[in-house]
């Protein structure tokens, strides 16, 4: 938004001016971990289907308190109900992760913590659906919700009863690395049907051999 509508000049001469004030803002808040560069392409490229902003999961979750602080600075009051809507976005996202943060060595997340961070987590939830409805129908649409926000919340509202921080909720994502490397294996010289069962086959005989002798398991990592 602040690159391509709110501010005057050229694409290229907006990116330079926010990446410029993003360097202020790593050194005023002491950021650890950075982006050593921005490119359009980082966050609106024109294979994707709208803004998202590539990076490291660190990188993002660091640049959300200085883009905070960036949006404020911009925000004019033009557009208002947009531009309180995404400072409410920012803010509750990076009040979220400091929250979590300070209470990351706990096995849950205390009471009156866990209240604050289940407000931060609707607020912000509110706040980007609104912004999804509003740029739905562009043929860029700026903000876009997939799953993993609902199941943010649902983290917030189980926060009392188990850290957020000590659960992992993408655990199937490591598994399809795996999963792909042995359907691979077993795809030469057969059809696709016969090499799901000789997915399944191979991978109920692994799990046989691990749950029957884990030592074998941990032998091989050693090796």
């Amino acid at each position: 938004m602040l690159v391509f509508f709110m501010l005057s000049r050229t694409v290229a001469q907006n990116l330079q001016q926010i990446w410029d004030d993003i360097q202020v803002e790593y050194r005023a808040q002491d950021v650890r971990y950075r982006y050593t560069s921005l490119s359009v392409n980082m966050f609106a490229g024109k294979k994707a289907a709208s803004a998202k902003l590539r990076g490291t999961a660190a990188e993002v979750k660091c640049i959300i308190p200085v883009l905070h602080a960036i949006w404020k600075k911009y925000s004019k009051g033009k557009y208002p109900e947009i531009e309180q809507n995404v400072e409410l976005a920012l803010r509750t996202s990076a009040e979220m992760d400091s929250l979590l943060a300070a209470t990351g060595e706990e096995f849950v997340v205390p009471p009156d913590e866990a209240s604050t961070l289940l407000a931060h987590a609707i607020t912000h939830y509110n706040a980007f659906w609104e912004l999804r409805e509003h740029f739905a129908d562009d043929d860029f649409p700026l903000f876009q919700l997939t799953s993993k926000g609902h199941y943010v919340v649902h983290a917030c509202i189980l926060a009392s009863s188990l850290h957020p921080r000590l659960a992992w909720a993408y655990t199937g994502e490591d598994f399809m690395g795996k999963i792909r490397t042995l359907a691979q294996s077993c795809a030469k010289g057969v059809s696709w049907w016969e090499a799901s069962n000789k997915v399944q086959l191979k991978w109920l005989v692994a799990m046989h051999l691990l749950f029957t002798d884990p030592s074998l398991w941990f032998r091989h990592l050693m090796e």
